[in-house]
């Protein structure tokens, strides 16, 4: 979907099919950040994993290729290899993907439950989002979920300040509420 630029450096692109990307298109960009994710309800299993991991995986790849220093990636509260959940352990083989074949600046961001404007959401997605968000939010604000305003500017925060430094570091949902 659109989004409002502000400044003159950031620059948008909508890509329609992440499979096609090559370096060439990433040339001469300094940074590069994936927040690709689906739920397994609206997709198939191997559809979902194409999203979830393979588009990321690809990206970050193609950014390293064409010498960008530094790579966001958007993962999960509970990204884990031996979670019970398939979806977080998608997201951890994601995310080792990542760190091994991206750039050598690499940043994993795992939010907790997104707060936006969906354009179309689960039953599950809207309730969470009405009733459960806000009970948590009152005993525990910001633990349990984040606006994706605030995570996205948290982001661009994180690539100004470590664009020279290598190496991975993951952050948790309870220091992207705290913005740093």
């Amino acid at each position: 979907r659109p989004l409002e630029q502000k400044g003159s450096k950031l620059e948008v692109r909508v890509i329609e099919d992440f499979s096609t990307i090559k370096a060439t298109d990433l040339a001469g960009y300094e940074a590069g950040f994936s927040a690709l994710g689906t739920t397994r309800s609206q997709n198939t299993p191997e559809q979902f994993r194409i999203i979830d991991h393979d588009y990321p995986v690809h990206l970050a790849k193609m950014a390293k290729e064409a010498g960008c220093r530094y790579f966001g990636l958007v993962s999960s509260t509970g990204a884990s290899s031996t979670s019970w959940f398939p979806e977080l352990r998608l997201k951890a083989e994601t995310e080792q993907d990542v760190m091994t074949m991206g750039p050598s600046t690499v940043s994993i961001f795992r939010p907790a439950f997104l707060v936006c404007q969906r354009a179309k959401s689960s039953w599950s997605e809207r309730f969470t989002l009405g009733c459960v968000v806000p009970i948590f939010n009152l005993f525990a604000p910001g633990r349990y979920s984040v606006e994706t305003s605030k995570l996205a500017a948290f982001m661009i925060q994180d690539a100004i300040k470590r664009m020279n430094d290598a190496g991975v570091v993951i952050h948790e949902n309870n220091q992207i509420t705290a913005g740093g």
